[in-house]
């Protein structure tokens, strides 16, 4: 439905700024629904990112899972919000340097016996599952970001700055 919108508008005879921005306006609504569709499958793994039997993989997981919230919530699109993308890409960065070490974690628990087969597969999944669901919300925050005029990233930040001097 937004491809076809997006195809009648750009068949108008628009402002060459507007007909520039439809094709990331698009590409940021893909993003967003493919979070959408990520989203509606957790539920699917919620029991097992839960009752994990290694008390330490659990416990990154769990840190894992606060990281990908942290992210969520800087990847929102809000009207007043700061439209600076640059804190959710460390944020990703971050979390890709967590998923690497966890991925491990559990192949190594997997391979000594910590974890059984099944268990393991089914946390690598869910891991990989937030860990794509992460990267989708970055790059609608990224996007997004891009298609504001420049004088409008980073305003939030700008007016903080001067409510503190």
């Amino acid at each position: 439905a937004v491809g076809q919108f997006n195809q009648q508008i750009a068949q108008q005879n628009l402002n060459p700024d507007i007909t520039d921005i439809l094709p990331s306006s698009l590409r940021v609504a893909r993003y967003l629904n493919e979070v959408a569709r990520l989203s509606t499958r957790l539920v699917d793994y919620h029991e097992s990112l839960e009752n994990i039997s290694d008390t330490g993989i659990k416990q990154n997981v769990f840190h894992f899972k606060k990281d990908i919230s942290e992210l969520l919530h800087e990847c929102r699109i809000e009207k007043e919000s700061d439209s600076d993308s640059e804190p959710a890409r460390k944020i990703l960065r971050k979390l890709e340097h967590n998923y690497q070490s966890l991925k491990s974690d559990i192949l190594n628990a997997a391979t000594s016996g910590r974890l059984d087969a099944a268990e393991s597969v089914t946390l690598l999944d869910a891991i990989s599952h937030l860990r794509r669901l992460a990267e989708q919300a970055e790059k609608s925050s990224s996007y997004w970001s891009s298609m504001l005029p420049i004088r409008a990233r980073g305003a939030s930040a700008a007016i903080k700055t001067k409510t503190q001097v």
